[in-house]
């Protein structure tokens, strides 16, 4: 893709009577090529539309793409916490794999895979979404609150798990408005 390429389509779209408010991509080197063309970086995240200037196209990342890599970094080297301090690590995510047996599993879809990924199953994103899902995160506040989660970090983890579950599904949402009211797409 080409900055020249990426306005003529935007242009012939506009042209067919529909405003185009966003672009998406993943990171990938050719498509880092194009966001730094467009001069898009952490403090300007649009460019002008080549049909109206008046009108901005917003460039996201691809979310799915995004969570894969949230997840690859919290097995490989965890994050750090500016609030605590501490570094958010898969630790008590591995012990609540290993306490978390039986028939009547808390978080039943976790499995020893979901922390070992390697090669092109790091590609899936169905492994991403559900290690870092709500119900991981309430797992291990269940369980570290019965004291069967031993790992010093377990409450900042499910806290992290979380705060990522929320955004992923937000940020993926297909509904502008969900009757649930928690995955409205922002407006």
């Amino acid at each position: 893709m080409t900055v020249n390429l990426l306005k003529a389509i935007i242009t012939a779209v506009e042209q067919s009577g529909y405003e185009v408010h966003a672009t998406v991509c993943d990171m990938g080197g050719s498509n880092y090529s194009l966001i730094n063309q467009l001069k898009i970086n952490e403090d300007n995240n649009s460019f002008d539309n080549p049909v109206d200037p008046t009108r901005n196209i917003h460039v996201f990342a691809d979310v799915p793409h995004l969570l894969k890599l949230i997840r690859n970094h919290f097995l490989d080297h965890g994050f750090h916490s500016a609030d605590s301090n501490e570094t958010i690590l898969c630790d008590s995510v591995r012990e609540l794999i290993a306490v978390d047996k039986g028939n009547m599993k808390l978080a039943h879809k976790l499995t020893h895979q979901h922390v070992s990924v390697r090669g092109y199953k790091r590609q899936k994103v169905s492994f991403a979404v559900q290690l870092l899902s709500n119900t991981v995160s309430q797992a291990l506040c269940f369980l570290g609150e019965r004291g069967e989660i031993k790992s010093a970090g377990w409450l900042l983890t499910a806290q992290f798990i979380k705060l990522v579950n929320d955004w992923f599904d937000i940020m993926n949402s297909s509904l502008r408005i969900d009757p649930s009211g928690k995955r409205n797409a922002f407006r």
